[in-house]
């Protein structure tokens, strides 16, 4: 596998022999596998959206222009905005001719005392590590899971990110509505004094508030749709991630916001109501 550049951005790009059986258990969504050693090559379905390609055109690499004749899915987001070859094409390609930078290894033995083959799959690899000690030896289960510990590191800091965030939006909507309050105290203390009760005060300020985080709320999904598309499409990143939206999404984007535009403004309503309409009236 090699990184290879496409206009502004990288791509991956794998090597694989037509036999092998990582070739066999492609989940190919549309089109075929490449036959043999022909200039053909097969894209993930994030790769060929990113690239604008489909079954049927051609994509230059390194001095050969290959026939796209597949895409595929896989559960792996780095393999769907990747590329696959024939293997002998891309060590021709880098000049390296017999060369590999992965082996996969099927492992078929006799089931062991537990019942399963992870016995025998853990002396294969205990063989094979010291066989070759200058190789690094994972089981797939391994190497999932290292690329589903990284993911789970991106969520953490994700989402710790945005409770920071979350309370950086709380204390300033707080504030805004404290000060709209201050500012507003002779105006409260007119509708108390002509007949307006302290649940009236208390449902004015939620309302304001609400609705000052709806707007919000609004700016920032458009902000944020512009950004990540901008992002996403940037040459370090384009090809590897890829964004979704879905009414669900935007719906408990939304429920936050009301539940921080309720929370926020909790405190100050409670102050308005707890204004005496004479002090209100005196205020300056």
């Amino acid at each position: 596998m090699d990184l290879i550049r496409f206009g502004n951005r990288y791509i991956i790009v794998y090597g694989r022999e037509d036999d092998s059986y990582l070739s066999k258990t492609s989940n190919i969504v549309a089109g075929r596998k490449p036959r043999g050693t022909a200039e053909e090559a097969l894209l993930g379905d994030i790769a060929a959206k990113s690239l604008k390609k489909n079954i049927g055109d051609k994509i230059k690499i390194g001095r050969k222009k290959f026939e796209i004749v597949g895409i595929y899915s896989s559960g792996s987001i780095f393999e769907r905005g990747s590329i696959i070859l024939p293997l002998e094409q891309l060590q021709n390609i880098r000049s390296h001719p017999g060369k590999v930078t992965m082996i996969n290894v099927r492992v078929k033995g006799r089931l062991d005392k537990i019942g399963n083959y992870r016995g025998v799959v853990d002396k294969v690899k205990e063989n094979i590590a010291k066989k070759y000690p200058d190789l690094a030896v994972e089981t797939s289960e391994e190497f999932l899971l290292g690329e589903g510990k990284s993911l789970l590191l991106v969520k953490a800091v994700t989402w710790a990110i945005s409770l920071v965030a979350l309370c950086i939006v709380i204390i300033g909507t707080m504030n805004v509505m404290m000060m709209s309050v201050f500012e507003k105290t002779r105006e409260i203390g007119i509708l108390m004094a002509i007949g307006w009760n302290k649940f009236k005060v208390f449902q004015l300020v939620i309302f304001e508030s609400l609705c000052l985080s709806i707007l919000g709320g609004i700016i920032g999904v458009c902000f944020g749709y512009i950004t990540l598309d901008r992002l996403v499409k940037s040459p370090r990143l384009h090809g590897f991630v890829d964004i979704s939206y879905n009414a669900a999404f935007i719906v408990e984007i939304f429920l936050i916001v009301l539940l921080v535009g309720i929370f926020s403004a909790f405190y100050p309503a409670s102050k308005a109501m707890s204004l005496s309409p004479t002090e209100a009236l005196r205020y300056e």
